[in-house]
C-alpha cells in the first residue's frame, strides 16, 4: 500500500512540534499573540502534500493558521489522506482578555500526586491553591491526552 502519511510536523519559527493522532495534528504556542503567516516543516511518506489545490513544500510554503487547515497527502497511486492541523494559541484570544490559562504539562509531579498549587500562565496571577483540605486536591495523572498529563478533579473517598 503506497504511503500517504505525515510523519512529523512542526513550526520551527515558534519552536513547536505537532502531536499527530490519527488524522489530526495539534500544535500549541505559548507565545504567539497574533496570527501571521507561518512556515511548517513536515515529513511525509506520500508523493505530494497540498492544501486545496496549493502544493505545500516543507520549510517553504507559508500559511495562516488562524483557522484549522486541511493538508491532503497524495500517494503514488493517487489515493489521499487528509490531516486537520490545529494551532492553538491562547494569547490570541481577545487580545489582553485572557484571564486564566492552566497547563497540566507545567506541573512537575509524579503520577497520582496531589496538586496543591497550579500556576496561571495568563500573566494575571490567578493561581489556584488548595492546601487546607488535601482530600479535595486534584490528582496529577501522566499520559492522559495525546501522551500529555491532565488533572483528575474527581472527589477522593
Amino acid at each position: 500500500m503506497p504511503g500517504k502519511e505525515i510523519t512529523s510536523f512542526s513550526i520551527p519559527s515558534l519552536g513547536i512540534n505537532g502531536i499527530i493522532s490519527d488524522s489530526n495534528i495539534s500544535l500549541l504556542s505559548d507565545t504567539l499573540t497574533t496570527f501571521t503567516p507561518l512556515i511548517a516543516k513536515f515529513t511525509t511518506t506520500g508523493k505530494n502534500v497540498s492544501i486545496g489545490d496549493v502544493t505545500q513544500t516543507s520549510e517553504v510554503t507559508s500559511n495562516s493558521f488562524s483557522a484549522n487547515l486541511v493538508y491532503t497527502v497524495t500517494a503514488t497511486d493517487g489515493t489521499t489522506k487528509d490531516y486537520t492541523v490545529t494551532l492553538t494559541a491562547p494569547r490570541t484570544y481577545g487580545g489582553s482578555s485572557l484571564a486564566l490559562w492552566f497547563k497540566a504539562d507545567s506541573l512537575i509531579l509524579l503520577d497520582g500526586e496531589n496538586v496543591q498549587t497550579w500556576n496561571d500562565f495568563s500573566g494575571k496571577g490567578n493561581h489556584l491553591t488548595q492546601v487546607t483540605f488535601p482530600t479535595r486536591q486534584p490528582v496529577y495523572k501522566t499520559n492522559r491526552v495525546n501522551g500529555l498529563p491532565a488533572l483528575n478533579f474527581a472527589q477522593h473517598h
